[in-house]
């Protein structure tokens, strides 16, 4: 079984037997501390030196594919961190789950292969070497030409646990091949698999050309040799003794903290690799400590190690009062741009080139980007087509002082090149789009480096020298700024808003929405900008979404997003340090729901766009209502803004449409 399949069925297990969703993501080296093992554990006797601990990389703590996932190393050491999801306060029982292997069986008559293993015997843990001969198997010169050729599966203790291993071909047929014994107890076909001294079958699987296995790899062994364990081995996973434990560390906790995962368990399909396991969560309290493996009722899938978590209470909506803002900072692009002298002088990208207005609106005159085209052509790229397939830009943004100059961000791949990934650069114009130049560059970065434009009492042009994807820190942030329209630059640093705390967006990376969530840093200065850091958690807002960081009078900062697990996170120290905060749940059933859009209103109200309905949460709020009047009845397409005092939007149509705040009631 495939390992995007074994996932998907833990995946669907998970889901089934839990009803209750964790964040996790590994970490290596494990993070398994002797010394703060529950008694119980203790009883593991003669198992290989457990690895140092280390702490959880909270940085590294954004949802991905194996948010669910806990790690394993070769001796059978757990480790991971998870971030407690949005749930229900009470007590919880965390066990782990696993596939039974599907090891291959007795040898193949038809195919058989001739092995040797060397050494033939040594204690748990040795590293031996296959040799052997397959007839019809291809020569050096062939499998260097045939990438597949140069992998295989050993299967040791056959059936049972399986290694995915490089082959190295000589002569024809003849190969050669490097394996590990397993030094602890591992998962067969029916259970855990009791480390002994004795005879332990080594087989070979998926070697050669496909014509020389059977079911893709999934069938029976093409042959067998034996190696004798000798020595001690743990007495683990004998009968009567115990199998597993795990341990989390606090074991209790509040919504967005994190909690670290240490344990043991027999090794999972990979002795290389080890696949290890799945975190699963369920409601109500079991007992605790090490236990023997139990095969889950009509399903392969075995259960193991259960251990008391509780989820404590943590900060709610309620307990914010009243927030009053003094500042909105929006993620990515935002619908219109907009003066901040002039709130009647908007504008945006369209798919026929850039529309503006200087009445708030009520009229609309229409600038080509034919010229600019040709620019962002002659840099190597193409810009990608809005609906109707015309060139467009991604954003604009206005300097107030220079009302003529137009900053203007494109996406963009790159020429005879596929998407992913999709790039961005930027353009100037200083003449309302007459003429047209490339942003300057920053010594020794890329045009695609480019990460946006923010006006920030004077343009700023945001760029990093190192991408940052989800779980790696930025590298060098570099900012430059104009203050004459983009005729000259100098080298510069974000700015902190007019009034603190100090934390600003700093720039979008990689803006592939129609695939990926678009990361925009968010950054924090102790000292008024002269230093600025990077908070562990979060690390970004999406610019994919509708989110935005708000302060408010009592000088804490919120970071507002409608998709994310927690859609309010809070920090009162400047953005150093958050917290998350569980909005009430729009049904009884649920602990957690994704809003296509959600703005925080100017007189502290949280208004929401839930599928198709709009709701509204009061201040200190414990209940969502329904939104009546104009905005109800509304297609809105694509994410909202706030404007002085209107909330605007881009219609299906590519029409800017906008409704006064205070028509937005139940």
């Amino acid at each position: 079984m495939s390992r995007r399949v074994r996932r998907a069925v833990l995946g669907l297990a998970a889901a089934i037997l839990t009803g209750v969703a964790v964040a996790a993501a590994t970490v290596a080296p494990p993070t398994h501390k002797a010394a703060d093992h529950p008694s119980p554990a203790m009883a593991l006797t003669d198992l290989p030196a457990a690895p140092a601990s280390v702490d959880c990389p909270a940085d590294q703590l954004l949802e991905g594919p194996d948010r669910f996932h806990v790690s394993q190393d070769v001796n059978g050491y757990l480790s991971g961190c998870f971030r407690v999801q949005a749930m229900q306060p009470g007590g919880y029982t965390a066990g782990l789950a696993s596939w039974l292997s599907k090891g291959g069986a007795a040898p193949s008559q038809n195919r058989a292969v001739d092995l040797n293993v060397s050494p033939a015997s040594g204690e748990a843990g040795t590293v031996i070497t296959i040799t052997g001969y397959l007839q019809g198997g291809p020569s050096a010169e062939t499998a260097a030409n045939n990438e597949s050729l140069n992998h295989a599966m050993v299967c040791v203790g056959c059936p049972g646990l399986v290694e995915f291993v490089d082959v190295t071909w000589s002569s024809a047929g003849h190969f050669a091949i490097q394996a590990r014994i397993p030094a602890v107890p591992w998962l067969g076909t029916a259970g855990p698999v009791p480390l002994k001294p004795g005879p332990l079958q080594v087989g070979i699987q998926c070697l050669g050309p496909p014509e020389k296995y059977e079911s893709g790899c999934g069938g029976r062994v093409q042959g067998t040799a034996t190696f004798t364990v000798s020595g001690p081995t743990p007495a683990v996973c004998l009968s009567g003794k115990p199998c597993a434990w795990l341990r989390l560390s606090p074991a209790s906790a509040m919504p967005g903290a994190l909690v670290r995962v240490s344990g043991w368990a027999p090794l999972t399909e990979e002795i290389g690799t080890p696949v290890g396991y799945d975190l699963q969560l369920r409601q109500g309290l079991g007992n605790d400590g090490p236990s023997p493996l139990a095969k889950a009722p009509g399903a392969s899938v075995v259960l193991l190690a259960p251990t008391s978590f509780t989820a404590l209470a943590g900060p709610d909506w309620a307990s914010l009062g009243q927030i009053r803002s003094t500042n909105i900072q929006l993620s990515g692009d935002a619908p219109l741009a907009t003066d901040p002298s002039n709130s009647q002088h908007l504008a945006f990208c369209a798919a026929h080139g850039i529309r503006m207005t200087w009445n708030g609106g009520r009229t609309w005159s229409s600038i080509s980007l034919q010229s600019a085209v040709r620019v962002v052509n002659g840099m190597g790229f193409a810009p990608l087509p809005m609906d109707g397939g015309l060139p467009s830009c991604a954003s604009v943004t206005i300097d107030p002082h220079h009302p003529a100059s137009l900053f203007v961000r494109f996406a963009v791949a790159k020429i005879n090149e596929g998407i992913p990934p999709i790039y961005e650069i930027g353009l100037i114009s200083p003449d309302s789009g007459t003429t047209w130049r490339p942003v300057p560059i920053p010594s020794g970065l890329a045009a695609e480096r480019f990460g946006g434009y923010r006006y920030e009492n004077a343009v700023k042009a945001y760029f990093v020298a190192t991408v940052p994807g989800f779980t790696t820190p930025p590298g060098g942030l570099v900012v430059e700024q104009t203050t004459d329209g983009g005729r000259t630059w100098v080298l510069s640093s974000p700015s902190c808003p007019v009034t603190d705390p100090c934390v600003a967006l700093a720039g979008v990376w990689d803006n592939n929405c129609a695939k990926f969530g678009a990361p925009e840093l968010i950054e924090f200065s102790p000292d008024n900008g002269k230093t600025w850091s990077f908070p562990d958690w979060p690390r970004s807002l999406d610019a994919c979404d509708s989110d935005e960081l708000v302060a408010d009078t009592a000088h804490r900062v919120l970071a507002v997003s409608g998709r994310e697990e927690f859609h309010i996170r809070i920090s009162h120290d400047g953005g150093k340090n958050w917290s998350a905060v569980v909005l009430p749940s729009l049904a009884s059933d649920s602990t957690w729901q994704m809003f296509n859009d959600l703005q925080l209103l100017p007189d502290g109200w949280l208004l929401a766009l839930h599928d198709t309905t709009w709701m509204l949460l009061q201040p200190a709020g414990t209940s969502w209502c329904n939104v009546s009047g104009p905005l109800a009845s509304a297609n809105v397409w694509g994410r909202t803004q706030i404007i002085g005092d209107h909330l605007w939007w881009i219609s299906s149509d590519a029409t800017p449409r906008n409704v006064a705040i205070s028509a937005i009631h139940c």
